[in-house]
Order: structure tokens, then sequence, then C-alpha cells
């Protein structure tokens, strides 16, 4: 048997040419990379869902104000339509008066 030390036998478990994926012995532990780590990746997703959280707040906040500023235009508006009526009406009297004024004018004259 220890002629065949140079090769691994079942019970050690060591690395072995033709099984690349065999276990590691006993008193060394696989230690895995960074990113395949859970906690890592729970640090990650809070981080993400609190930026996205923010983000929605911040959104909300900027359509209220939008939603907002357009409801005083629409007032606005509404008051600038009232005053243009008026003044239609305004103008209407003023074209009604000059015709009669000058249908006047044009039967004093004949």
């Amino acid at each position: 048997m220890d002629n065949n030390r140079n090769e691994p036998n079942q019970v050690d478990n060591h690395y072995s040419e033709n099984n690349r994926y065999e276990r590691q012995p006993s008193n060394k532990r696989f230690k895995r990379p960074w990113y395949n780590k859970g906690l890592v990746w729970l640090f990650v997703a809070a981080i993400g869902i609190g930026v996205l959280f923010f983000a929605l707040s911040g959104l909300t906040d900027e359509v209220a104000n939008v939603n907002q500023s357009l409801q005083e235009q629409t007032v606005a508006i509404e008051e600038q339509t009232q005053v243009m009526d008026s003044i239609k009406e305004g103008m209407n009297d003023i074209v009604v008066a000059i015709k009669d004024a000058a249908n006047r004018i044009t039967d004093s004259i004949s």
C-alpha cells in the first residue's frame, strides 16, 4: 500500500486529475467567492429595494406637484375664457352700435 501513496485512495477524498470536483480534505474548508454568498445578495437586494422606495416616493411627490400645477393652470384658463367671452360680447355690442349709427347716418342723408 505504501507503493501507491502517490495516488489518492477513496478514503482520503483528495484532488485527482480524473475528478476535479471531488470533495476537498476535511481539514481544509471550501471558501465560496464573495459573489456566491447569500448575505451579499441580501444586502444588495435591501439596498436596491431602498433605492426603489425613495425613487418612487420622489416620483410620487413630483406627480402631485404637476397635478396641482395643472389644476391651478386650469382655473387660470377658465378665468381667461370668461374674460375673453365678456370682451367678445362687448365687441359685438360695439359692432351693433356702429352699424346702427351707420344706418341712421345713411337714412338721414337719403
